[in-house]
């Protein structure tokens, strides 16, 4: 399960990176996003930086293929949740 957290936690947040910096001024989202992921993943910040200066600069690409991997990652982040409950509960 914490395979598949991972599998979408990623595009999600370029999703994020993306959709904010057409709403809202790209240094203020490309700070709060730096800030938030080096807190939760204790990730270099420069390594961070990078790559959401990539995402805002491509936006438009990596909106909607980050978009089709949130999907696919969602569907087996559920799909894996679905399988141990089906264990648990000894049902098929």
């Amino acid at each position: 399960m914490a395979a598949a957290f991972l599998l979408i936690s990623f595009p999600f947040v370029i999703a994020m990176v993306s959709l904010a910096s057409l709403f809202i001024d790209s240094n203020v989202v490309r700070e709060q996003i730096i800030q938030g992921v080096t807190y939760v993943f204790s990730i270099s910040s420069d390594f961070i930086a990078n790559i959401i200066n990539y995402v805002i600069e491509a936006r438009g690409a990596t909106g909607i293929i980050s978009a089709f991997l949130l999907v696919f990652g969602g569907l087996a982040f559920f799909d894996t949740v679905r399988i141990a409950l089906n264990k648990v509960w000894k049902a098929e």
